[in-house]
């Protein structure tokens, strides 16, 4: 009889340790159902994340129950009449990725996780582990570069400083319809003024790295006018062979119009130049 009793009270304490033991949260590694990829092209790489809900669903179906009042529920949205499982990763699990566009090859980036472990473990009486999950960037396709400016010739023209500056694109180079070319100065130039020259480009980098393989390298390029014509407005600045042809020139006219006057040109010895005026516009 005692034996009996023994074994009775042996199959209760199983029993009651089962029990238990089913009353203990569940213990859910988020982790091992999340995929990270990052694809397109290196320097403008995309990525994106993907959680496994085919396997968390065959894994978990029927072990994840939720408890609690219609109301309580209803009040944190988990009324939607979805599975369970999907409102426990609905209501519980926001992962984000730290950096998930212009990428390029070798650059790290990191998915953290962003749970509600309260609401996991008072309504669906499940304990969630997660850790930031590190992914290396690689197998961006590699591009080439293009800089629309080797197909660009900017040209000035007129006097200084009244000068003003053409550009002349290559319509035949087939990338250059994506470009559109703005000068911030196009009139009123000087010799020795600088204006940049700005590419607009019209459409996405992606859609012309995947038209023509490259990239854009440049956008604005800076140029330089130093060789339009110009009023001088000091003597020094007249070129010295210019001079020279002056001063020569000089000499002939009077040596045409003057001396021819005289009643007896011969008398004249020598003609010596002594200098110059100038005359100069105010401004």
């Amino acid at each position: 009889m005692k034996n009996a009793k023994k074994i009775v009270l042996l199959v209760s304490m199983i029993t009651l340790i089962f029990s238990l033991s089913g009353c203990g949260k569940k213990t859910i590694n988020l982790d091992k159902y999340m995929t990270i990829t990052a694809t397109g092209y290196d320097t403008m790489g995309t990525a994106s994340y993907e959680f496994d809900y085919d396997s968390f669903e065959a894994d978990y179906s029927g072990k994840i129950k939720i408890s609690g009042n219609n109301d309580e529920l209803k009040a944190i949205g988990l009324l939607t009449g979805s599975s369970t499982e999907d409102l426990l990763i609905s209501a519980c699990v926001n992962p984000q990725l730290d950096k998930n566009s212009d990428l390029c090859n070798g650059d790290t980036i990191t998915l953290k996780w962003d749970c509600n472990y309260t609401v996991a473990e008072e309504y669906f009486n499940v304990n969630l582990e997660c850790s930031d999950i590190n992914y290396t960037v690689s197998d961006l396709d590699e591009l080439g570069s293009f800089n629309p400016f080797d197909y660009v010739s900017v040209e000035f023209s007129g006097i200084s400083p009244n000068g003003t500056v053409t550009i002349v694109a290559d319509d035949n180079q087939p990338e250059m319809k994506y470009f559109r070319f703005t000068a911030d100065k196009s009139r009123d130039i000087a010799n020795g003024d600088t204006i940049t020259v700005t590419a607009t480009f019209s459409g996405t980098p992606v859609a012309f790295a995947e038209e023509f393989g490259c990239a854009v390298s440049e956008t604005e390029k800076t140029y330089t006018c130093d060789a339009i014509s110009y009023y001088v407005s000091d003597a020094s600045e007249i070129p010295q062979d210019t001079m020279d042809k002056m001063i020569a020139q000089g000499l002939d006219e009077f040596n045409a119009n003057e001396v021819s006057r005289w009643d007896k040109p011969e008398n004249l010895n020598d003609v010596q130049y002594v200098g110059n005026y100038l005359v100069t516009l105010k401004d």
